[in-house]
């Protein structure tokens, strides 16, 4: 029974895969960057991997190429699709709210923060986001 909750489509290998591959693009392996500039990366690569998803769900991404490979672990040629190339329109709109926001600060003007805009919801989010991050735990002492 407890075999059956490994069964679910969200926990498929093939989906880890597919996201730690987003996550390549956006955070290298063979680079350092500083915890912000980790955080915000892996930020990037889970809105470009959720965009992505959402894209297959609308039918957005087609499958261009569908081709047989020989499997090892299944002993025969199985058949494989490859996708079109993914989304990227996703990344105008916080570029275009950056750049209205910079230019609505001018130079050298800090920004007055608009207490009603403020979303409290991304309070709970960012709070997960680095506990989920959070790679100093106390564990690997042990």
């Amino acid at each position: 029974m407890n075999d059956l909750d490994k069964m679910k489509i969200n926990n498929m290998t093939s989906y880890v895969e597919n996201f730690h591959s987003v996550c390549i693009r956006y955070r290298p392996k063979r680079k350092y960057f500083p915890k912000p500039g980790f955080m915000r990366r892996t930020m990037l690569a889970v809105m470009a991997y959720n965009e992505n998803r959402m894209a297959e769900v609308r039918g957005d991404r087609n499958i261009s190429v569908v081709y047989q490979s020989f499997s090892k672990a299944k002993g025969e040629k199985v058949v494989k699709y490859k996708k079109g190339p993914p989304s990227e329109g996703w990344k105008k709109d916080p570029v275009d709210k950056s750049v209205e926001r910079k230019r609505q600060q001018r130079k050298g003007k800090p920004m007055e923060e608009d207490k009603n805009k403020y979303d409290e919801n991304i309070e709970i989010v960012l709070d997960k986001l680095e506990t989920l991050l959070n790679f100093d735990s106390d564990d690997e002492d042990n």
